[in-house]
């Protein structure tokens, strides 16, 4: 099976970041490169929060 990329979209400091994240990433590696990207400290707390911004509908 191949990893598919995510595409996301990181609000930061009034900064809007695109990033890409592999499928199946494990939520602390998630956590851990949203650390390295806003340069979160490892003792900071952060929130995360998902927006589904598309829309799908089951016929």
């Amino acid at each position: 099976m191949d990893t598919e990329l995510i595409r996301v979209k990181a609000a930061f400091n009034g900064q809007i970041m695109v990033i890409y994240i592999k499928d199946d990433i494990y939520l602390n590696d998630l956590c851990s490169e949203m650390r390295d990207i806003c340069r979160f400290g490892s003792q900071q707390s952060f929130t995360m929060k998902w927006v589904d911004e598309e829309v799908m509908f089951d016929n």
